[in-house]
């Protein structure tokens, strides 16, 4: 079921002998059904402190379309960090801090129910019923 991404709080804890102008990211990446994705980054500026960061607040880092899309199928969080003291970044092969996530928020895309299209339906049929009797008349 196609999901919305709403927004998330998180927080990181570098680790101490971090160089001195490192920076952490959070980068969100949403995957579609047709095999398309975006994906944005939030910097996150408070050591240990939780930040709450809404699905429209990111920097976009790649892909086409936004977080809040309504065909998202996944969802993906990744953590990044950027050396102060050589500039490179690096994400997955480092141990460079603890990432914490709470409050995802995610609604489900709307759906119509089956009775919304049997509703639809009865609704085109009587209505072609009177224009035909109209047109008899």
């Amino acid at each position: 079921m196609p999901v919305v991404f709403g927004g998330v709080s998180a927080a990181y804890i570098p680790v101490q002998d971090a160089p001195a102008g490192s920076t952490v990211y959070l980068a969100v990446e949403a995957d579609r059904a047709d095999g398309s994705y975006a994906s944005f980054y939030y910097p996150l500026t408070s050591n240990g402190v939780f930040m709450n960061l809404g699905a429209t607040g990111g920097t976009y880092l790649g892909g086409t379309g936004k977080l809040t899309d309504a065909n998202v199928t996944d969802l993906f969080f990744y953590g990044y960090f950027c050396n102060g003291k050589t500039g490179s970044c690096s994400a997955f092969n480092t141990n460079q801090g603890q990432f914490a996530l709470d409050n995802i928020i995610l609604t489900a895309a709307a759906v119509p129910e089956p009775e919304t299209y049997a509703l639809l339906l009865a609704g085109l049929f009587l209505t072609g019923v009177a224009v035909r009797r109209k047109k008899t008349a």
